[in-house]
């Protein structure tokens, strides 16, 4: 019943410009509910392709996954044709493009093209990051980021006391509150931001994120790359979030480890290590950070910030989609007590907090008793 009606609405918006779309036998449903959240993805075939050419989703409008109170189909539909209308895909594909968008007795439905290419997750990593080809690679992903920020704009502000709590004081205070920590790391975070607020009274750059710019979110199209899962709202905030979190989700070195086995060494290596790669990603950093009149010795707060901004949204997706767990009766975050935090994912690496929570204390844990990365080229 489902799919006739996403097929017929289809049917009715797209005016049979895409061959097939409205053949039950060139569709493959796959489930996208998580925990009490349900929804639908579509890949819709035309006739003569053997890879989709439409992507519909659905969800009943009162079980929708959400975020900032939104239903997420109808955020992402909204970013995609934000992107359009700013000309992201002017010069070719670069993201989705959105085709319509409904709602119908309750549901939800959304339809965007499909983009063609490979999924950077599913390359070996040697044949993107290797000594050969890894420079075409990074030519790839920021030259697709340097277009990204041209469409919207980047916004030059003097880091206030206002902006300082917004921006910095606020999602430190979020980390803290969620997530359990040892006095050290508190202190480290208390010194650095706080006490010393080497980030207050400079001039940086606003930019606009995609939210999880990531290999799993890309897609590798010839000599460039295009980006899918549009779900976060398109908010300027602290520069160069999408650079960090991209190059702390890649796995290097490569010995065919995919999953959160591989992420700390890789995370070391890559921010921390001596190989042709760590010294390609300082060196575009550092470029990064010239163009867009970054000052240099922000680097290291940035980083962390991002890092603490990134765990703060991976919290907050999962606190939608599972809801928020009881309050620990054992003492809050920074106490000996059970976290909300642990009591929701437990300690079993399969469980999504599990594996978020250890990610994200491993990598500050290592950043406190290190000292963050020299984040310049040598």
């Amino acid at each position: 019943m489902l799919l006739e009606r996403i097929l017929r609405g289809l049917s009715e918006r797209l005016d049979g410009r895409v061959g097939g779309a409205t053949r039950a036998d060139r569709v493959i449903c796959l489930d996208d509910s998580q925990a009490s959240r349900q929804g639908c993805l579509l890949l819709i075939f035309g006739d003569d392709g053997a890879a989709p050419s439409l992507v519909a989703k659905a969800a009943p409008i009162d079980a929708a996954r959400r975020r900032a109170g939104q239903p997420i189909y109808e955020l992402e539909f909204e970013n995609l044709r934000s992107l359009e209308q700013r000309g992201l895909n002017r010069h070719g594909p670069a993201a989705p493009l959105p085709l319509a968008a409904w709602r119908d007795a309750g549901l939800l439905f959304t339809v965007q093209t499909a983009l063609a290419g490979e999924l950077l997750k599913n390359v070996p990593g040697r044949a993107l990051f290797g000594p050969q080809p890894h420079q075409q690679t990074l030519d790839s992903v920021l030259g697709w980021w340097k277009r990204f920020q041209q469409c919207f704009g980047v916004q030059r502000v003097l880091l206030d006391e206002g902006l300082y709590g917004a921006m910095v004081r606020q999602p430190v205070q979020q980390f803290l509150s969620r997530f359990r920590t040892e006095a050290d790391e508190r202190d480290f975070l208390s010194h650095r931001l706080e006490r010393e607020q080497r980030l207050l009274g400079l001039e940086l750059p606003l930019m606009v994120r995609h939210g999880d710019f990531c290999p799993a979110n890309m897609l590798r199209l010839q000599r460039t790359v295009a980006l899918f899962d549009w779900e976060f709202p398109l908010r300027h905030g602290l520069p160069l979030f999408d650079l960090f979190h991209f190059f702390a989700s890649v796995r290097f070195p490569f010995a065919g480890l995919r999953g959160e086995s591989g992420h700390f060494a890789s995370f070391c290596e890559v921010f921390w290590g001596a190989s042709y790669f760590s010294r390609a990603v300082r060196g575009r950093l550092a470029e990064v950070a010239d163009e867009q009149r970054i000052p240099r010795e922000a680097l290291g707060d940035l980083f962390l910030l991002s890092l603490i901004e990134i765990a703060n949204l991976k919290y907050e997706a999962l606190i939608e989609i599972h809801g928020a767990p009881p309050p620990s009766p054992g003492g809050g975050p920074g106490t000996a007590g059970s976290t909300p935090w642990e009591l929701a994912g437990g300690t079993d690496k399969d469980v999504p907090f599990a594996c978020i929570r250890g990610a994200a204390l491993q990598n500050l844990r290592f950043i406190v008793r290190n000292g963050p990365p020299r984040l310049l080229p040598d």
